[in-house]
């Protein structure tokens, strides 16, 4: 059995790299065969990418959509996972970079860009609301 989507009247997707606008109905697609699919909701604009979370997550976002050689993405998602950008100790990151890494490196994009959304979450919980250094982000 496909993929299964509901799209609301208006609402937006990408299928494989072509961005797609639902008409003013409800409508029910099938996809039968396999597709980068990603809705409106969970796309991010490059310039929305402004603090480490939100660019790895733009990142893998645009290798998941990519519909040629992803070797770029993947070592710009490399520099953003590498080095001391992720203060591990600080908020227990280690085990979501770690997998993130290990998603990325298998291709498994989508499941990445789950895991990328909850450092965003988390970075959005230790960000101070007035601005400043995020808690467990180097480099905020």
């Amino acid at each position: 059995m496909g993929l299964k989507l509901v799209l609301k009247p208006g609402e937006r997707l990408v299928v494989n790299g072509a961005m797609l606008a639902n008409g003013q109905r409800r409508t029910e697609l099938l996809l039968e065969t396999r597709a980068a699919v990603l809705r409106g909701r969970d796309l991010m604009r490059a310039e929305e990418a402004t603090t480490p979370a939100r660019q790895l997550y733009f990142e893998i976002m645009s290798a998941y959509l990519e519909t040629g050689p992803v070797e770029a993405h993947l070592d710009r998602i490399s520099g953003h996972l590498g080095g001391d950008l992720w203060d591990v100790r600080g908020a227990g990151l280690s085990r979501t970079v770690g997998e993130i890494a290990n998603l990325c490196a298998r291709r498994e994009f989508y499941a990445a860009l789950s895991l990328a959304r909850d450092l965003i979450n988390i970075e959005d919980r230790t960000v101070p609301a007035a601005g400043g250094r995020a808690i467990g982000v180097a480099g905020t």
